[in-house]
C-alpha cells in the first residue's frame, strides 16, 4: 500500500513537471511574439526626445527614425553604430539574417530585438 501511495505522487510529481514546462515553453513563444508586435513600425514613434524635453537631432544619418527608435527601445544609443560597414561586416549580417531580411532592414524596415540581438556581434 505504501509503494502504491508513493507511485501515485511520483507520477503526478511527473505530469504537474510536464505542465510546468509546457506552460513556461507557450509563455515564451507568447512573449517574443508580442514583442515583435511592439516593435513594429507602426509602434514606434517617430520623435524622441531626451530627458530636458527637447527633439534630439538625427543621432545616425544611415538609419530611419523608425530604426532609431526601435535602438533606444532595445536601450541602444544609435549614435553609437557606425555609419557603413565594411565587406566583412555585411557578410556577418547576410550569414547571420539572410540576404533578404540585410536587404530589407538596409532599406530601411525596423529590425525586432531578436534580429538586433542575432546581428549585434556583426557591429
Amino acid at each position: 500500500m505504501n509503494k502504491t501511495v508513493t507511485g501515485i505522487f511520483v507520477a503526478l510529481g511527473i505530469v504537474f513537471s510536464i505542465i510546468l514546462v509546457v506552460a513556461l515553453i507557450i509563455l515564451i513563444v507568447n512573449g517574443t511574439r508580442s514583442d515583435r508586435d511592439v516593435f513594429s513600425a507602426e509602434n514606434i514613434t517617430d520623435t524622441y526626445e531626451d530627458a530636458g524635453g527637447e527633439p534630439q537631432v538625427d543621432a545616425h544619418p544611415s538609419m530611419s527614425t523608425a530604426q532609431e527608435s526601435a535602438l533606444r527601445a532595445f536601450g541602444i544609443d544609435p549614435a553609437t553604430i557606425p555609419t557603413s560597414l565594411s565587406p566583412e561586416q555585411q557578410a556577418c549580417f547576410i550569414t547571420k539574417l539572410g540576404a533578404q531580411r540585410a536587404a530589407e532592414i538596409q532599406a530601411g524596415d525596423v529590425p525586432t530585438a531578436a534580429e538586433f540581438f542575432t546581428a549585434k556581434a556583426c557591429i
